[in-house]
């Protein structure tokens, strides 16, 4: 009958039901839990993209700071330049030829001390003098007149000799005001330069290393992180390569008219020897790819003040590698899946799909393709 046809019919399509599906109520369950891990894994998601923007907040403040004591440092650069500039304008001003002959021409102050005490000397002689001249005539009072021409004419001469004493004392003592002035202006000149020399000491240091190596002091800072993260990939790439494969930072003499320092090679433990990357077959590439990115991600994890990367998605090229290497890179992914961390894999290989336990997988069709969570 027709009602049989249908109950048969029903019999028939139950039996694609997988069994643990059939009990009432358990498609509901696992729907739900399937929800919850969507959920779960939507809001590691959101955790790993704040994590991200927060991280280019902070380089570019960093960005921001460099090229400010960038710009303090030209300027300042700029006026030391400017008053080294007055500095030897006012020596030819006052009539040096340069800063030596001036050294030559400053009287220490022990000099200056000894010519007060001969103006001084001077003095004490000329008032005794006069005290003997008054005492002289008030002996010759009464005597025959001596030759006043001779005496005036002495008279005249000491007079000429003061004034040309004190001439010479008020001469020494503006240039004593202006050498004064001059040490003062040096000694404040270099204690700026003092300063100076202690606030970018470190970083001149670094950009000579930097300059020794033909890198700029950006690409010197780059090189040191990028070695930290070599040493953490080729930790990795030496496991999934069967212990041949480490990545070197290749510092070896390069034309020095281009840049440099940031250049990778590979070790061979087959043959002993460095050799390019770009010699790397397609699957030997992707170990190396893979293995930057897990200890790119190890050493971000280092420098972040303890914040982990809890998830990370690999897309595709598990195709190129053969089955021992697709081992090695599996088993990578486990070890990191086992310290906590969300793994997820974007792939077409068969017998890598049948290694995941829980896979979201596309199925094509000719109305469009559907998808499916297998568990």
């Amino acid at each position: 009958s027709l009602q049989a046809e249908k109950n048969a019919g029903v019999r028939e399509k139950g039996k694609s039901i997988p069994k643990r599906y059939r009990e009432p109520g358990a498609l509901a369950e696992a729907i739900e839990k399937a929800r919850k891990k969507h959920q779960k894994m939507q809001a590691a998601w959101e955790q790993a993209r704040e994590q991200r923007q927060e991280t280019d907040k902070r380089a570019a403040a960093f960005e921001k700071q460099t090229e400010v004591l960038r710009k303090e440092r030209d300027k300042a650069l700029v006026a030391d330049s400017k008053k080294a500039e007055e500095f030897a304008g006012r020596l030819a001003k006052a009539g040096f030829r340069d800063e030596g002959e001036y050294h030559e021409a400053r009287l220490e102050r022990d000099e200056m001390d000894g010519l007060d005490r001969q103006v001084q000397d001077y003095r004490a002689s000329l008032k005794a003098s006069r005290q003997r001249t008054r005492r002289a005539r008030s002996a010759i009072e009464n005597l025959q007149r001596p030759d006043l021409e001779a005496v005036e004419r002495a008279w005249e001469q000491v007079k000429a000799e003061l004034a040309t004493a004190t001439d010479e004392r008020g001469a020494q003592r503006s240039r004593d005001q202006e050498l004064v002035a001059k040490l003062n202006s040096l000694a404040r000149r270099h204690g700026e330069i003092e300063k100076l020399d202690q606030q970018y000491v470190v970083v001149g240091e670094l950009a000579e290393v930097a300059c020794d190596r033909a890198m700029t002091f950006e690409r010197f800072v780059l090189a040191a992180l990028l070695d930290e993260v070599l040493i953490a990939a080729s930790q990795r790439l030496w496991v999934m390569s069967n212990q041949r494969f480490q990545l070197r930072r290749d510092e070896g003499q390069r034309d020095r008219r281009r840049a440099g320092g940031l250049d990778l090679v590979v070790f061979d433990s087959h043959t002993g020897q460095e050799r390019s990357v770009r010699s790397l077959s397609g699957g030997e590439g992707f170990l190396a790819s893979l293995s930057l990115a897990l200890g790119l991600a190890d050493v971000v994890q280092a420098h972040a003040g303890g914040i982990r990367l809890d998830t990370m998605f690999i897309d595709e090229g598990f195709g190129s590698l053969d089955p021992e290497a697709l081992d090695h890179a599996f088993q990578t992914l486990v070890d990191i899946n086992a310290e906590g961390r969300l793994v997820g894999v974007i792939s077409h290989v068969p017998d890598l799909a049948e290694r995941i336990d829980a896979r979201l997988e596309i199925v094509p069709g000719i109305r469009g393709s559907t998808t499916k969570f297998v568990l």
